[in-house]
């Protein structure tokens, strides 16, 4: 925890490592400057794609692909899927 009470961002890919690899690429090890798209396309694994029924709370869109961003705010920072543009727009 940070002395705000808030959790420590975890990297990426290591938060919880094994699983996001199993969701993410397929429970193979990509290349730290492997986009993640073709990683995903060389382990056999389709894009990732928003599901739920709180999706438009969030500003997502259900059926759109998530993006390598997208996974680096949500699970690596613990942060809106849109964080930045967020924080840009304000």
């Amino acid at each position: 925890m940070t002395p705000t009470g808030q959790p420590e961002p975890l990297p990426v890919w290591r938060a919880p490592g094994k699983k996001i690899r199993q969701v993410v690429v397929g429970d193979s090890r990509r290349r730290a400057r492997k986009p993640l798209r073709k990683a995903q396309e060389e382990a056999g694994v389709p894009a990732g794609r928003w599901m739920g029924r709180g999706l438009p709370v969030l500003g997502l869109v259900p059926g759109e692909e998530v993006t390598e961003a997208q996974v680096r705010s949500l699970f690596g920072e613990c942060r809106h899927p849109h964080a930045d543009r967020i924080e840009a727009d304000q």
